[in-house]
Formats: structure tokens, C-alpha cells, sequence
């Protein structure tokens, strides 16, 4: 065999193992075993938001949207926010810092 055709095989079974963890991690996040955090990609939309913070579309816009969250960028007319802000202002939240009445 050639150096191409090893080459083949080995391509073959780095796919079948990615594809195999991410079997066995699915099967974890249905059983409850990895927390869903781990998966949400870094940038989110507006009804990851307001579904995490549990609030109503109303309040995102009024109260959060270009007050306590900055969008990052635009997909046509979606905007999408940093995960990572969104997690530290609910730390912020935590923390007792009330320095925005809504933040509660």
C-alpha cells in the first residue's frame, strides 16, 4: 500500500470516533449526566436570552437589550450577544451588585 491509501482508513476511523463521541454525549445530555451549558454556542440570539434569563419579550427590549447587553453582530435583522456576557451579568446579578434596578 501506498502512503495515500493508509492514509484512507486512518481519515475513516478519526470520523467514526468524532461521531462516536458525540453519540455518547448526547446520550449524557439526555441523561441528564453533562449540564446543557456545555453546548450553547458562543453567541446567542435574543430567545436564548430571554429564555435563560426567564423573561418576556417585552422586558428584553426595554430593559436589556443596549442597556445591560450589547449585541456583537447581525445576521440580517437577528442579533446575536456574547453567551459569556450573559452568564456574567447574571454572576453580576448574584453577586448582590444591584447597580441596575432590572439586574434583579
Amino acid at each position: 500500500m501506498t502512503m495515500k491509501n493508509n492514509a484512507i482508513p486512518e481519515l475513516i476511523l478519526v470520523r467514526v470516533t468524532e461521531i462516536l463521541e458525540i453519540l455518547i454525549e448526547t446520550k449524557e445530555l439526555q441523561t441528564g449526566r453533562i449540564p446543557a451549558r456545555t453546548l450553547v454556542p458562543q453567541h446567542v440570539d435574543n430567545y436564548w436570552i430571554m429564555d435563560y434569563l426567564g423573561i418576556k419579550r417585552t422586558t428584553f427590549y426595554t430593559q436589556v437589550r443596549n442597556k445591560l447587553l450589547f449585541p456583537v453582530f447581525k445576521i440580517g435583522k437577528r442579533e446575536y450577544f456574547d453567551r459569556e456576557d450573559v452568564y456574567a451579568l447574571m454572576r453580576h446579578r448574584d453577586g448582590g451588585d444591584q447597580s441596575h434596578p432590572k439586574a434583579a
